[in-house]
Parts: C-alpha cells; structure tokens; sequence
C-alpha cells in the first residue's frame, strides 16, 4: 500500500491488544504513564487511524491528534488531564512516532517551555534526509504577535534531534497587503513538509514557507489561487478545510477548492458551485482540473447513485491516481448517514461511491455514529510504505 487516509484523532483504548503489533511502540507521559502507539491501516478511501492504549488511569484533556506527517515520522499532542489539577495546568504532551519494519519507536518530545504560548495545531514536522542520519529530523512551531513598536513578527519555536533542545527565534514576517497577506488575521488549518521546507496553510489566504533548517529562516509567503482573501470574521471564520485542502503528492503541491460561494462576498443564485484542482509549478499556480457540479449532478452515474446532489466536502487528493479527488457527501448537517465520493476531476464523473465507516466509538451521543464522518479534515500520508505489511480490509 502505497498511501493512506488517517483519522486525525487517535483511536484510546484502555487495556487490550493493538490492532497490528508489529507496528507498537511505546513510551511514557511527562506524568510517568506508560502509552502504547500503533496503527490500523485500511486502503483509500477507506480511513486508517492511529490506536493509542493506556491503561484506565490514564484520560486525555480532549482528544489526542495525529498534528502533522513526513516520511516515516508521525508527530502526537495529547493533554493529560491530572487528577486535582486545573485544565489550565494540564501537561500537553508531544510525541514522535517512527514508522519501522524492524523496530518502530515513540518518543515523547520535552516541553517547549514557558515562552511557549501557542495552538499545538501550528506545529509540523520535517524528517531530514540529509542530515547524516536516519534519526534526524526537526520539528517546528510558528505563530505571530505584535513587537514592541507593533511590527509583525513570528515565533518559530524549533526543536531539533540533532540540539535535543527547542529553540526559539523571532522572525520578519513577509508582510505585503498588495499580494493578500495579512499577517494579523493569519490563522494556520494545516502544516505540512516536503524536501528541507515546511509550510503553514491558511487556507483564506495562502501559504507561509521556510527552510526549516537554515540558521536564519525566512518566511516566503504565496497565495492561493482563485480564492478571496477573507480577513473580516465578524461572523466567524467557519472551518475552510471543509471546502479546501493543499498537499504534495507525487513530487507536486497541489490545491484543491470547492467554491460554493461562502467564501465569497458577492454569490449569485445563478452561479454554480465548482472544484477546481491547482498544482504549484515553482513560479505560479497552474489550473489543472475543473468541474461544475451541476454537470456531475447530471451524469448518468451520479443519478443512478443514492448520493445527495449536495456539495461535496473535505476533499482529499489521491497520491497515486492523477485527477481522482476523493470526498465526503451527506444530506445536511443532521444527518448520521455520509458517503464517500470518488470523483474523477478529468471527466468530472463519479467514480465509486461506499458508506463512511467511523470505527472511533462515541457511545455519550446516544446514536449510531457508524456512518458519520467527523468534521476534523483527514491527513494522507505514506507512513505505510515505511511498513511492508497488507492493508486490512
């Protein structure tokens, strides 16, 4: 298996056996509690999840999270709640996961310390092929604040394996209104890595990049494609992933948008939705595929199909078949019954469509959440080829 679809919620179970030993590795909490990281593959679109085991002492502030992936390397922030203690003071944990045929490891990552004031979500990680070890890797955090005459600056909080310690650097934000960015509303939905850079993706304005290794990195910002800039969120920000995402995959980076015209600040009730995939070609962004969803709508097999004729959701984009865009599809916002929609954006047809399948229980509902997808945007990675072992269907 090339690739995977992970949940990025990971899957606790107190006591019990992991889905796939091979791939358990463990390690202790800063509270000295033992957990134990493995994983459960499924083939796209299907969706894998990361299991985490504790024992029954052991309960997370919210949910742990799979943060960010590279390579073999699977970045975990989890909270421990403590007994007696206030929310507020709870520990938040990183750990690093490597993917290993032979010995897959966990590592927890030591606190960034007091200065450390940001969303665990603004943190990456990057597996540095270069730097003279399989061990090598660094993992970054970057956030903005005011400086002391009201320049923008940003915090990259940096830990590298080579220091064994974080670091933190303040740098110049590439702070330009006339290409759409603005620094003060920035707000990063994902953090991915490929090569030496790592990259923060607000996805109403564009991308923040660097190299994350340089001694002295330099933020590079470009905007997304074919998207309004949106700064003013008087009435909320609502969740872009949704409708956007951006990856590398196959040696590219690629933007997909579904623009259903909530983003917008003019829409037509003439005006059809439409996806549209974008590939960044080094210098600009270059349109590869678009569809109206009215045409797809239409087509025999989509008709033929059970599937709403609603607006497709958190597209994920395929790493081994060009065009295909896999999505989420659901009635409304109350319905416990979503499908997978693969679609292939050359033909602007349907592919394949199955039920969802939620194998994270949430019995304090009180109903059937088998079907239902969670609203959190998946994370594809290719922890898997690291591996060598079949999926499991």
């Amino acid at each position: 298996m090339e690739w995977c679809i992970f949940d990025r919620r990971l899957m606790h179970i107190h006591g019990g056996s992991p889905f796939c030993s091979s791939t358990a590795a463990g390690a202790e909490t800063s509270t000295g509690q033992t957990v134990i990281v493995s994983l459960r593959f499924l083939p796209p679109p299907l969706t894998s999840y990361m299991e985490i085991h504790t024992d029954s002492s052991l309960s997370f502030y919210g949910q742990a999270s799979i943060l960010a992936a590279h390579g073999d390397l699977a970045l975990i922030y989890g909270v421990v709640a403590v007994k007696g203690a206030r929310p507020g003071d709870y520990p938040g944990n990183f750990f690093l996961y490597r993917a290993s045929p032979a010995s897959p490891s966990l590592r927890r990552l030591p606190s960034p310390g007091k200065p450390w004031r940001g969303r665990a979500k603004f943190t990456g990680v990057l597996h540095l092929h270069d730097g003279g070890g399989d061990d090598d890797f660094v993992v970054a955090h970057l956030q903005g604040l005011e400086g002391a005459e009201g320049e923008e600056v940003a915090e990259l909080f940096r830990f590298s394996s080579g220091s064994g310690e974080w670091e933190l650097l303040r740098i110049d934000m590439p702070g330009d209104a006339d290409r759409d960015f603005y620094p003060q509303s920035w707000y990063t939905d994902t953090v991915f890595s490929d090569g030496s850079f790592m990259y923060w993706a607000d996805y109403h304005q564009g991308l923040l990049s660097c190299d994350i290794s340089a001694d002295h990195p330099r933020l590079q910002f470009v905007k997304f494609p074919g998207i309004e800039t949106k700064i003013d969120f008087d009435e909320g920000r609502v969740l872009p992933e949704i409708l956007r995402t951006v990856c590398i995959s196959r040696g590219r980076m690629w933007f997909v948008d579904v623009d259903d015209g909530r983003f917008r600040s003019r829409w037509s009730s003439m005006c059809s939705p439409s996806v549209t995939v974008w590939s960044w070609e080094g210098t600009e962004w270059v349109q590869e595929h678009t569809m109206d969803l009215g045409e797809l709508w239409s087509s025999a097999k989509y008709r033929n199909s059970y599937l709403p004729r609603t607006v497709p959701e958190f597209p994920v984009l395929d790493m081994e078949e060009n065009g295909l865009v896999h999505f989420i599809v659901r009635e409304s916002d109350d319905s416990t019954e979503h499908w997978i929609a693969t679609i292939d954006m050359s033909t602007a047809t349907l592919k394949s469509h199955r039920k969802y399948l939620n194998q994270i229980e949430t019995l304090h509902l009180g109903y059937d959440t088998t079907n239902m997808f969670w609203d959190s945007a998946h994370l594809s990675s290719q922890l898997c080829r690291c591996l060598n072992i079949p999926a499991r269907n």
